[in-house]
């Protein structure tokens, strides 16, 4: 499972990002790999301005897109299970849960809202909750959707596991909550996607 953000390193170009266009588009045919959206990504998927963040470039989209069609963008997820491990780009906050489940389940809230917000993305409409920026990334919610949460601000979600990237950090930690006796327990791992070199098999 790769966390996403495959564009927008430091100091890049537009050469640099179609290199890594030309390899996701390779590496989403393989077998037994599960490609998410990270905040970067969403950039030049979809073309309304809410999806921009900081890093984005009109000639890196030109170059990107050259390359990724929407067949590929298409193959990108939100997010996958394995095991009992959520994982995500950023992670998924329980007061963002709270504030948008409607009294759904984990499973069937982002089932649900996953869907809507990548069909809307891909029809050219703004941005929904799930993809906006929290306060400390410079949103307006109070804290950010499942590309944009911070790892600083992130609360886990009673009995479920996540593993997420998305904030650099020096090395990946873990932020669990409750107790390992209790079967609210929830173990939370944040990688770091800053140079790619961080991962948890």
């Amino acid at each position: 499972v790769f966390l996403g953000d495959y564009f927008d390193e430091y100091n890049d170009d537009y050469q640099m990002n179609l290199v890594m266009a030309e390899w996701l588009k390779v590496s989403l045919t393989q077998p037994n790999r599960i490609h998410l959206f990270g905040n970067h990504d969403i950039s030049y998927a979809f073309k309304h301005r809410s999806y921009k963040c900081s890093g984005y470039e009109a000639g890196k989209d030109y170059a990107i897109n050259s390359v990724m069609k929407e067949e590929q963008w298409r193959q990108l997820k939100l997010y996958t299970y394995v095991d009992d491990f959520l994982c995500s780009h950023a992670g998924l906050h329980t007061h963002f849960y709270q504030q948008y489940n409607k009294g759904r389940s984990v499973s069937k809230f982002l089932a649900d809202e996953s869907q809507l917000a990548l069909d809307d993305g891909f029809n050219g409409l703004p941005a929904r909750p799930i993809f906006w920026a929290g306060r400390s990334r410079g949103g307006t919610e109070t804290v950010g959707g499942i590309v944009w949460c911070d790892s600083s601000e992130f609360v886990g979600i009673h009995g479920l596991n996540q593993v997420f990237g998305h904030t650099p950090s020096n090395k990946p930690f873990w932020k669990n909550f409750g107790s390992p006796l209790d079967k609210h327990y929830s173990r939370n791992l944040a990688l770091d996607n800053y140079g790619h070199s961080n991962y948890y098999a």
